[in-house]
């Protein structure tokens, strides 16, 4: 039944968390040097490619849930409340922890960092999840409207193009947050995921391409993915958005993951174990796992030759963080009541 947990959305989730982790381990491969310098890179933005569809797919996945709770909530503050306590109660504990750690005191400081997500790099996915909690009742009642998706796409579209020209016309591109974290950047994949939810909660089909057009599509998407990201690279250099996930070929792969998966989900009973136990948890990892990220980084780099194979290396970080993270949220659940540990920590 729809908005009752399913293993389907938890092994997205599960992929999507480790493929975050993963876009955030690419971070040494940008920045590679020694006699594989070059190929470390071209090696690290073909990979981080296939990562690219993992926030679009968080919001999507929000945006399916969201749209079906707003169906039970008569009125605004009672939709609300209770999902954004969810998300900020962890989040503000963990920036001011991290923001602390960081060595800032001033309260200005700490109250800019905690409107921004800037306490933590990725931390900006949770103030736009805010941001569409507190419109999602608005995006619901307008959800038949025949302008809403058309206004959506022309209104992306139109913010993709100023991206890419300010991160051509300036030297040194534009700070990713600046991209990143304005709602409109992603909310095309959220009212998708509100889309899709109330498609089949009338019946309807989403995709009737089949389960081998929409293998095709993940694979076109990619290689055209690719062929812009290294056409990007090649013409103005790496922070021209090479590598991003906001450009319109990444899009467009997040659009062709999502799709695939909605095919999948029509057959398919059993989902990989790993990938729907870490999905279960993908809160609590994300709102660690980057400061856990920077510690098994500094650990790895002292194997000796491990950091001139990027590829390998990038793995290998991926991995520890997962373990690390998973073992922490453990040590937490143990120690805390189930009830504090989720409320407070996102665990």
């Amino acid at each position: 039944m729809l908005g009752v947990r399913d293993k389907s959305f938890d092994a997205l989730k599960g992929l999507a968390i480790v493929f975050v982790v993963a876009i955030h381990s690419l971070n040494t491969g940008w920045g590679a040097v020694g006699d594989y310098a070059e190929l470390n890179l071209y090696a690290t933005l073909f990979i981080g490619q296939v990562y690219l569809f993992a926030v679009p797919a968080f919001f999507f996945v929000s945006g399916y849930f969201v749209g079906d709770l707003a169906t039970h909530r008569n009125t605004w503050v009672a939709f609300v409340f209770p999902r954004a306590e969810r998300l900020i109660l962890p989040y503000i504990i963990w920036s001011l922890f991290f923001s602390l750690k960081s060595g800032v005191r001033d309260p200005v400081d700490m109250l800019w960092l905690l409107a921004t997500g800037g306490a933590m790099g990725p931390y900006y996915f949770v103030v736009v999840l805010f941001c569409f909690v507190v419109l999602a009742p608005f995006f619901h009642k307008n959800l038949e409207q025949k302008f809403l998706f058309p206004m959506l796409l022309a209104g992306t579209f139109v913010w993709l193009c100023i991206v890419y020209s300010l991160r051509i016309i300036r030297p040194n591109g534009i700070d990713w947050q600046i991209v990143a974290l304005p709602f409109w950047t992603w909310l095309v994949f959220y009212v998708f995921g509100m889309k899709v939810a109330s498609i089949e909660r009338a019946g309807g089909v989403v995709w009737g391409g089949g389960l081998q057009a929409s293998v095709l599509f993940v694979i076109a998407a990619l290689v055209i993915s690719w062929v812009e990201a290294f056409s990007l690279l090649f013409a103005f250099g790496l922070k021209s958005g090479a590598g991003s996930a906001i450009k319109f070929s990444s899009y467009i792969y997040s659009t062709a993951v999502i799709v695939l998966f909605l095919e999948l989900r029509k057959t398919r009973r059993e989902w990989p174990t790993v990938f729907v136990f870490l999905g279960s948890w993908s809160f609590g990892i994300y709102l660690i796992h980057e400061q856990v990220r920077v510690f098994v980084t500094r650990l790895f780099e002292k194997v000796l030759g491990l950091y001139d194979v990027q590829p390998i290396f990038q793995l290998s970080v991926v991995l520890g963080v997962l373990v690390f993270s998973v073992v922490l949220i453990l040590i937490a659940r143990s120690v805390l009541p189930s009830k504090i540990a989720s409320k407070y920590l996102g665990f």
